[in-house]
């Protein structure tokens, strides 16, 4: 009966190693119990390093306290609250979020956003209250900013007018 009331606990996350295939964490659990190099199982797809202090549900397999995983990470500090239900969200300790809100997605960072791709494509109208910035071309229209011909232009040293 004592294995089956040890098989799941408590516990605070001290250390992570994030270099290997498996993730692997230092915890400390009941008193004086330091555990190193536990095993940590997660979603698929989804991955994350919890600052040291986040608690983890750790699970004893067998009973066998020295054959423990981690199968759960939170901290309470960092938390997103408020979610409806059905939303889900990505979020870090430094308050980047990606929301799947009822009503679209929300991106936020206090930092750069970089998307990587060999083309982005958006379906819809794009809205910015910044500068937007190209380093080779913009092409509206069929019309290339940079090759662009004008018409009805006088040679020699007359300027066109602003674009209609």
């Amino acid at each position: 009966m004592r294995k089956l009331l040890m098989m799941i606990s408590r516990a605070i996350i001290n250390l992570v190693d994030d270099t290997k295939d498996v993730q692997t964490m230092q915890v400390d659990a009941l008193a004086d119990e330091t555990h190193e190099d536990l095993e940590v199982f997660g979603l698929y797809g989804v991955g994350s390093n919890p600052p040291p202090g986040s608690e983890a549900i750790m699970a004893a397999v067998g009973g066998v306290r020295s054959n423990s995983v981690i199968i759960g990470v939170n901290n309470r500090t960092f938390r997103l609250v408020g979610l409806e239900s059905g939303e889900v969200a990505l979020f870090d300790d430094v308050d980047q979020v990606v929301h799947l809100k009822r009503d679209g997605i929300y991106l936020s960072s206090p930092f750069k956003v970089e998307i990587t791709a060999p083309n982005t494509q958006i379906n819809g109208d794009l809205n910015c209250t910044g500068t937007i910035t190209a380093t080779t071309n913009v092409i509206g229209g069929g019309k290339s900013l940079k090759t662009h011909k004008h018409t009805g232009v006088t040679a020699g040293g007359s300027q066109t007018g602003e674009p209609a």
